[in-house]
């Protein structure tokens, strides 16, 4: 994945032949012979807080679609790695827009709490745009000023297959100049008490979640070999009302750890009692353990199996919406579900 391609900038197309002029020595530039490194540096960042991205990206996986050469029908490819700079503005300015699913924002940044969850079935924009300038200028100008957009900003991931594409696509030596990271995903269904036993499952579904299995130990490993974490936050979501099974998820991430007077904080949804499992032993000298109060689950339409916690207002009849009052952190968040 690149970050030098922001959205909404373009920039000329490249000639059709390329150029047989050879290029300039670069060292003959009075920017690179005269400045110091560290006057150079100072002038990326000015040229990078120029684009008004804020401090804050939010990498997501942008589903692709391309022309078959014969039929012309469009056909669904990999999807890839784009971003979009968080621009969520003050919460006395959001407009209200409420969905059928809850009061989720849309797209581009502004999703609930701006806490990394993103509008529920909702897709991404298209990222507009072409590499910058900068980065094509020349191979010294990238190789001085390329890391600068890994260390000055912070990245919130939403989904474990955009942490897995993210963490294994960057070069390891940019993934080190990352200092804070915010993921949220939804907890994989293996990890829930009431999954189906993996020699119960058709064979496609069963390589389906060893699949989900390996890119979460996949990431796990890729954030333990990172090495200038200061800030990370990882917020797993549980889309049931199954009991997650906390030791063996947490497992992966006991060698993971940001540099000393960093902070590294796992927060899982609420448990009834909120008991001391061997899960809070398991984060000693690695992370701290949160645990979400109740009702603070995303609005999803995988419906609860026993609703008896939720506390429903209106009739009884099928059919009809109805709706849940839940005291979540410091104000009432009304949702609203259909049976």
């Amino acid at each position: 994945m690149s970050l030098s391609q922001p959205p909404g900038l373009r920039t000329a197309a490249a000639p059709a032949t390329p150029s047989l002029q050879a290029p300039h020595p670069q060292l003959a530039s009075p920017f690179l012979s005269l400045l110091p490194f560290e006057i150079r540096q100072q002038i990326y960042k000015e040229v990078i807080a120029s684009f008004n991205w804020g401090k804050k990206l939010h990498i997501l996986l942008r589903q692709r679609q391309e022309s078959t050469e014969r039929s012309g029908k469009q056909k669904e490819v990999s999807p890839q790695l784009t971003y979009i700079p968080c621009t969520l503005r003050p919460i006395d300015q959001i407009p209200s827009s409420q969905n059928s699913y809850g009061y989720s924002p849309s797209w581009p940044t502004q999703h609930e709490w701006c806490r990394g969850w993103k509008g529920i079935r909702q897709s991404p924009p298209v990222l507009q745009g072409t590499y910058l300038n900068l980065f094509l200028s020349c191979r010294r100008f990238y190789d001085e000023a390329i890391g600068l957009l890994y260390s000055e900003h912070s990245f919130a991931l939403t989904t474990l297959r955009t942490m897995h594409r993210f963490l294994n696509s960057v070069p390891p030596k940019h993934l080190n100049l990352i200092q804070n990271l915010h993921v949220t995903m939804t907890i994989p269904d293996f990890y829930l008490n009431n999954a189906v036993p993996l020699e119960e499952m058709h064979v496609t579904v069963r390589l389906k979640t060893h699949k989900v299995e390996i890119e979460w130990l996949r990431s796990c490993l890729a954030l333990a070999k990172m090495t200038g974490m200061k800030n990370l936050e990882i917020d797993l979501w549980n889309e049931t009302y199954d009991e997650v099974i906390e030791e063996e998820l947490l497992r992966g991430l006991c060698n993971v750890r940001v540099l000393e007077g960093g902070n590294f904080v796992v927060r899982l949804p609420w448990k009834e009692g909120n008991p001391i499992p061997k899960v809070e032993r398991m984060a000693v000298g690695g992370f701290k353990l949160e645990r979400r109060p109740f009702g603070a689950e995303p609005a999803t339409d995988r419906l609860p199996s026993n609703p008896s916690p939720i506390r429903w207002v209106g009739d009884e009849d099928f059919g009809k919406e109805y709706e849940k009052e839940i005291l979540t952190w410091s104000s009432w968040l009304h949702l609203r579900t259909k049976f």
